[in-house]
Parts: structure tokens; C-alpha cells; sequence
């Protein structure tokens, strides 16, 4: 007469451990420590590896497979997973290079949460709104990149330093020159009007120049008030 002989289970004693893991991060095998049965074989998950949890402490399902396979059967139980919010990294490739006070940027730093912006000194350059920056004036500032914190990401912040070149500026309008008489020189002749994109003056380039009678070309040139942001 045939006897079927089935697998017994063996007992497990301890069941193995897991320290604290990220969100997002992927199971393995190897982040199951120690665990004791009474024959030999191995632990490993019972569960999807690539899923994605909630940070939290979850019971997930785990298998010990044991080596002679013959006479053991399969057994399952389950272990606590700790799951910590997740570090962040903000990616941040705007340029910096060569902005002068006529320039603007629009920020794009990207992380998985929202990114937020501030500069060091709003004197010299300031950030709308809708993150696009404008600069004041001339001169250095921390521009720096937030990352907020969220139900599943930890905070984070990058910042980046900004030098801002004087820059010409735009001229509307080129002022008109009073007449002046045969033999005097371009310093008699007055600079009316003009309008330029920052405050300054018109001024000839040759003041002493002796210009010819009748309609005669001469350069000027705009002297911004703020030297140190704007050249000539």
C-alpha cells in the first residue's frame, strides 16, 4: 500500500528584521537580518519588491524557504518595515553666467516637491512671483532654492551665488541740441531732452570740437547716475 508522506513546516523561532528604509526605496533580500529556524534554508520577501509605501510602519509578507525541500515546506509570516520620508535633491541648471542689471531669469530648479526661491539682498535683485528674477543693480547675491517637505520627502536646499555685470542701458529716445554759431565749440551747444531706461545725462563726446556750418552729426554718450550697475 502507498503512503503519501507530506512536507511538515518547520517552526520558526525568530523571524528576521528590517532597519528603517526610505520611500521609494526598492526591497532586497539582504535587508532581512537574522531570523532562526530549525532546519536550514533561507528568508526572503513574499511581496511585490518595486512597490511603492507610504513612509509609516507596515507588516509585509515574508517566506522562509527551506534548503531540503523534500521533507519542509514553505513558511509564512510577516516582519515590520519602518519606511522614513525620503532626502531630495533639487536639480538646478539655470545659468548664472554674464547677467547684467538689464537681464532677467526665469528659475527652473526641479525636486519631486514644490521649490520655492529667495535672495540674499533684495536691494540688488528681487523674485516674482511666478520665479522669474530681476536685478536693481550691480553686485553679488545667494540666490537659494527650497524644497519643501511633504508627506513622503524630507526638505531640501540649494544655493547658488549670482554676480550681476553693469550693463548698458537701453535708450529711448536721443536727446535734440540747441544751435549754436560757426566758431563755438559743441560745449556751447545744450542737450535737450532724451530718455534712457535708468536716470542719467546726455553729454557730448568732443564738447571742444569746432562743428561744420549747417546740420553736423556730432556723438554723445549717456552717463547713467548708477555707475556701478550700468556703463556708459
Amino acid at each position: 500500500k502507498n503512503i503519501t508522506i507530506n512536507a511538515v513546516q518547520p517552526t520558526i523561532s525568530a523571524w528576521p528584521t528590517v532597519e528603517p528604509i526610505a520611500y521609494a526605496q526598492a526591497l532586497t533580500t539582504d535587508m532581512l537580518v537574522g531570523g532562526e529556524a530549525e532546519v536550514e534554508g533561507y528568508f526572503d520577501w513574499n511581496t511585490e519588491r518595486n512597490q511603492t509605501l507610504v513612509p509609516g510602519t507596515h507588516d509585509l509578507p515574508v517566506r522562509f524557504m527551506p534548503t531540503n525541500t523534500n521533507y519542509y515546506a514553505p513558511v509564512d509570516g510577516t516582519v515590520a518595515v519602518t519606511i522614513n520620508k525620503s532626502a531630495q535633491s533639487i536639480v538646478w541648471n539655470d545659468s548664472f553666467e554674464n547677467i547684467t542689471v538689464i537681464d532677467s531669469i526665469v528659475l527652473t530648479a526641479s525636486a519631486p516637491t514644490k521649490v520655492t526661491y529667495e535672495v540674499s539682498d533684495m536691494e540688488i535683485a528681487y523674485i516674482t512671483d511666478n520665479n522669474v528674477l530681476y536685478c536693481h543693480r550691480g553686485g553679488t547675491v545667494q540666490v537659494t532654492a527650497y524644497a519643501e517637505e511633504d508627506a513622503y520627502y524630507l526638505a531640501d536646499t540649494l544655493t547658488r551665488e549670482l554676480t550681476i555685470l553693469s550693463g548698458k542701458p537701453i535708450i529711448v529716445s536721443y536727446p535734440t541740441a540747441t544751435a549754436i554759431t560757426y566758431g563755438q565749440t559743441l560745449s556751447e551747444s545744450i542737450l535737450e531732452g532724451g530718455e534712457a531706461s535708468t536716470a542719467g545725462s546726455f553729454e557730448w563726446m568732443d564738447s571742444l570740437a569746432l562743428p561744420n556750418a549747417g546740420a553736423d552729426w556730432q556723438y554723445v554718450r549717456f552717463v547713467p547716475e548708477d555707475q556701478e550697475s550700468f556703463s556708459t
